[in-house]
């Protein structure tokens, strides 16, 4: 899960900083649907990777892990959860 920086107080378990939000790494196996409810119910949302910092930063954890990145409303045509397509090239 990934959220803004701001309103820490709904931030409860093993939330960490980095750039301007909150991750959270579940160790909870469950689908994606799942997962992106999870974070909802929490405030945040699936992770949406903006730059090549955030890709190293998710690269850390060294796990398979679930993105906000999805083509259930056109196979084959890949949007972050936030609406905004999904784009090759990082800042």
């Amino acid at each position: 899960c990934a959220r803004i920086q701001g309103n820490e107080s709904n931030c409860q378990g093993n939330w960490v900083a980095f750039s301007d939000s909150l991750y959270q790494v579940s160790l909870e196996k469950k689908s994606w649907e799942e997962s992106r409810q999870d974070c909802l119910q929490k405030g945040a949302h699936l992770m949406i990777i903006n730059s090549r910092e955030e890709q190293n930063f998710v690269n850390q954890f060294k796990k398979s892990l679930w993105i906000g990145l999805t083509d259930s409303e056109t196979d084959g045509r890949w949007k972050w959860v936030d609406g905004t397509r999904m784009t090759t090239r990082l800042k």
